[in-house]
């Protein structure tokens, strides 16, 4: 009880503020329709999909001339990739105190 009296003033300042921002939306807040996502366009447009369709229309119609594999230029080509040495992991559990197995 003792707690109460002594931070009465803070209880009672936060009480008044909390009403006020309720009452503030309430009165002045947004009286939109609370859809967070509006669309441009209705779901049935032919709109949609047209760039998606009309850029595999032109990957579709491309061709690849094979005789290019077959050149001296790619023929001439090395392959200077290097293979990956497997390094052994981190610890069993990374979220463990330090020192400790987490097995």
């Amino acid at each position: 009880m003792e707690r109460l009296k002594k931070y009465k003033n803070i209880l009672l300042f936060l009480g008044i503020f909390a009403a006020l921002a309720v009452g503030y939306t309430m009165f002045f807040g947004d009286d939109g329709d609370g859809s967070l996502l509006v669309s441009e366009q209705p779901l049935g447009s032919p709109e949609i999909g047209r760039e998606l369709l009309t850029t595999l229309l032109e990957i579709k119609s491309l061709s690849l001339d094979e005789s290019l594999f077959a050149s001296p230029a790619f023929t001439s080509l090395e392959d200077f990739s290097q293979e990956l040495v497997s390094l052994p992991s981190g610890r069993a559990n990374p979220f463990a105190p330090i020192g400790v197995d987490g097995q």
